[in-house]
């Protein structure tokens, strides 16, 4: 019995030693991980676009700038929506987009009209709206890999797929032309 219990209280004491042991290089690997995390967000840094090319006017886009901010622009072939743009700051943490928006440009006013066949908003003011306290919105973010067609770069927000398109300089354009930056 009494080499039973000293066998034991050898084992608690090697388990403990290397408890001790391996805690600080599971605590630098967390920390490892977080490290990690601001780097991931460098993927996602970039102008994004819903389709996989430009026709007739933008679609669904994203700007999502280094310094943490961001432009949404709605598409340009849905002449029935009221928000144009929503401005903010962006993280991705957990697989997850993180907005928080700051402003909103937005149509006030105005009546629908129609034109062959086509309905579309007349005599709508841009307004922009602050966002006072800012609004927050999560979507689920994914890197989805290049896209067989075209080679882009694409991401995944909340099931859409977006195409990179860094190249596509005036994506953002009517954004700056609304609020007068040149």
């Amino acid at each position: 019995m009494k080499n039973t219990m000293k066998k034991l209280f050898c084992l608690a004491l090697v388990l403990t030693f290397l408890a001790a042991a391996c805690m600080p290089a599971t605590l630098s690997g967390c920390q490892a991980d977080a490290a990690r995390e601001p780097r991931s967000q460098e993927k996602f840094t970039g102008l994004w676009h819903s389709m996989n090319m430009v026709a007739a006017g933008f679609a669904e886009r994203y700007a999502f700038y280094e310094d943490g901010t961001f432009i949404y622009g709605s598409s340009q072939m849905d002449a029935l929506e009221r928000e144009l743009y929503k401005t903010g700051t962006w993280s991705v943490a957990d697989g997850e987009l993180r907005l928080t928006i700051e402003a909103r440009l937005t149509l006030e006013g105005g009546q629908v009209e129609e034109f062959d066949g086509e309905q579309y908003i007349d005599g709508a003011e841009v307004r922009e709206r602050l966002c006072s306290p800012p609004e927050s919105e999560i979507y689920k973010i994914a890197i989805t890999g290049p896209d067989d067609e075209t080679d882009r770069e694409t991401i995944s927000i909340d099931g859409v797929t977006y195409y990179r398109f860094d190249n596509q300089t005036d994506l953002m354009d009517g954004y700056y032309e609304l609020k007068g930056i040149e």
